[in-house]
């Protein structure tokens, strides 16, 4: 589909998701502890088992496999030591895309929608290139939608289409969707050991969304990339035009009472976000919409032990 030339702040086209795929190659998502033995892949278990990988040895334990007996290491300190290994097991990538009418907004930056979907597809390329099976729930203003399960560029090349046309600024229809909902599908979704990854700006969770969370954490290991707007920290004291794609309106900033809502609303939903992530031990990123997202999101695959 075509659309009138915007600004790549607000829309994020197919070629500008495609060409996240050479930064994607050189990352890892993080080894998942609660990560299933299913089939093989090129994620690392982190089990000892007779797999594919020499990893260590150690002393001999009373039931380990004999015919793994290290007798170079064995014969050097008169005890017997054995090989570990660690197998290669396929993953299970679930990604959650919020594209609900909130996400269409940015002070500066990029919209909260065009950062989702650049940075789920980096997570995309990144499963792909690991050759992780990869779920994807898009989540739009009036339906679910759960892409085409699998692996390969093949498969992605179907992803990216539907996260551009999801974060079209010409096309905000109104919201019908809570987080509730999005959880019981992503509650299906998800197998056990997957590492889920939920790209959103949390605007309607509640704690008792998160007790969901928590249940889906416990077979699962969860991140959060958290995904807001400067002006949802703190407020400027102005009136500020503001539309939800239906009406515009003016919103008197200058009123403190009408500045502490809203920034007393973004506090709140921090809370929430805080106890779950300290409660159920999930992962979380901040991304800000002025921020170098790719750097952010590299270094937390990178550098994060889930």
């Amino acid at each position: 589909m075509k659309y009138p030339t915007v600004n790549s702040s607000v829309f994020a086209s197919k070629t500008a998701l495609a060409a996240l795929k050479k930064r994607a190659s050189f990352i890892g998502l993080p080894i998942s502890k609660k990560q299933a033995l299913v089939g093989t892949g090129a994620s690392k278990s982190p089990f000892k088992t007779k797999g594919m990988d020499f990893s260590e040895v150690r002393q001999y334990q009373a039931g380990d496999d004999v015919r793994q007996i290290d007798w170079r290491v064995t014969a050097k300190y008169g005890k017997p030591f054995t090989k570990l290994y660690t197998d290669e097991k396929e993953r299970q990538v679930v990604l959650v895309c919020d594209m609900r009418s909130s996400m269409k907004f940015a002070t500066s930056g990029d919209f909260k929608s065009v950062l989702a979907a650049k940075m789920t597809a980096f997570l995309g390329w990144v499963s792909v290139s690991k050759g992780d099976t990869l779920k994807t729930l898009l989540v739009l203003p009036d339906m679910l939608k759960v892409l085409p399960i699998g692996k390969g560029e093949k498969n992605i090349a179907f992803i990216l289409d539907e996260l551009s046309e999801a974060s079209n600024p010409f096309n905000v229809p109104q919201d019908i969707l809570s987080f509730e909902q999005i959880l019981k599908q992503l509650d299906v979704l998800t197998p056990k050991g997957a590492s889920v990854f939920i790209l959103s700006d949390f605007h309607d969770i509640t704690p008792s969304v998160m007790q969901k969370i928590g249940q889906i954490s416990v077979r699962a290991d969860v991140s959060f990339v958290h995904i807001f707007d400067a002006m949802e920290e703190k407020m400027p004291t102005a009136l500020l035009p503001v539309t939800d794609g239906q009406q515009a309106f003016i919103a008197d900033m200058k009123n403190k009472t009408n500045r502490k809502v809203f920034e007393d609303s973004f506090t709140k939903i921090q809370s929430v976000i805080a106890d779950a992530v300290n409660g159920y031990k999930l992962g979380y990123l901040p991304v800000r919409t002025d921020e170098a997202y790719l750097d952010l999101i590299a270094r937390y695959c990178e550098g994060r032990a889930i």
